[in-house]
């Protein structure tokens, strides 16, 4: 009896080795235990940690400030010029900063007007007028305030790139003294006002203005009367402090020849003012 319990017992652990080993999946003897994380691992060594950097980037854009009533950093709201004048500076400063060795330049426009403006540019290299222009021109086109601005008007604000700094700021006479409206919203529209009276052998002439002829000292004005009135004179151009009770920024007076009061519509409209009549007996 003894070698038949033997084998019942040899039978029995046999069948359970058997039934172990078909319960445990066999694994492919050349795939890994866990196949993805070797894979991500070997991966990650040929990729940059950021691809991008060694991407080239066509003149990246700098870190732009605007100035403005309505957000931070906030502006005075009476501290704005034409976005033309604006404009015009730049280009005249931009020559110059072209022109240095280093950049390093700081300029006053139109001091004593309403389109005052300081230009700065600070840089301890030498800065291409083109991209003194590109920079700053990011300034005058790329900042336009929240509040309510039909006029594209400008309040100034900075640029920086590569250790440079690029900066208009309004000046700090008659342009922070234009109208801003309760809301901190800057002019809306170009206005004027005319009178003109007939005085024997002469015709006497007032006309106010705000948000046009800013900057020179009424001479698109005269230039446009020589056309219509003919000779003018004690002629005269005053610019306010500040804008007067019914919010004009300069005068202008003179003397024409009798019967022009109909000359100074067109006149004041050829000059960027408004299409009004003149009044008066002149």
């Amino acid at each position: 009896m003894r070698p038949f319990v033997l084998t019942i017992r040899t039978l029995f652990f046999a069948v359970l080795f058997i039934t172990a080993s078909l319960a445990v999946p066999a694994q492919p003897k050349d795939q890994p235990e866990d196949q993805s994380i070797d894979q991500s691992i070997d991966q990650s060594k040929d990729q940059p940690e950021d691809q991008s950097k060694d991407q080239p980037k066509d003149q990246p854009k700098g870190k732009l400030v605007c100035y403005s009533p309505s957000s931070e950093p906030k502006a005075p709201p009476g501290c704005y010029i034409a976005q033309s004048a604006m404009a015009s500076h730049v280009a005249d400063f931009c020559d110059q900063v072209g022109g240095l060795d280093i950049a390093n330049l700081e300029k006053g426009y139109a001091t004593d007007t309403y389109n005052g403006a300081q230009l700065r540019i600070s840089s301890t290299k030498k800065v291409s007028k083109e991209d003194c222009a590109s920079r700053m021109g990011e300034i005058v086109n790329g900042c336009t305030p929240a509040a309510n601005n039909p006029m594209n008007w400008k309040y100034g604000g900075e640029n920086s790139q590569d250790e440079t700094l690029f900066k208009i700021s309004i000046d700090s006479g008659r342009s922070c003294q234009r109208k801003a409206n309760q809301d901190g919203s800057p002019l809306q529209a170009v206005t004027a006002k005319c009178d003109s009276f007939y005085q024997a052998i002469r015709d006497e002439f007032w006309i106010y203005g705000a948000g046009f002829l800013g900057d020179d000292f009424g001479k698109e004005l005269r230039d446009q009367m020589s056309h219509c009135t003919g000779r003018v004179v004690d002629w005269t151009f005053e610019y306010y402090e500040k804008p007067d009770a019914d919010g004009y920024e300069w005068k202008a007076f003179g003397h024409t020849t009798i019967w022009q009061k109909n000359c100074f519509s067109p006149v004041i409209k050829g000059s960027g003012g408004p299409d009004i009549p003149c009044n008066g007996s002149g």
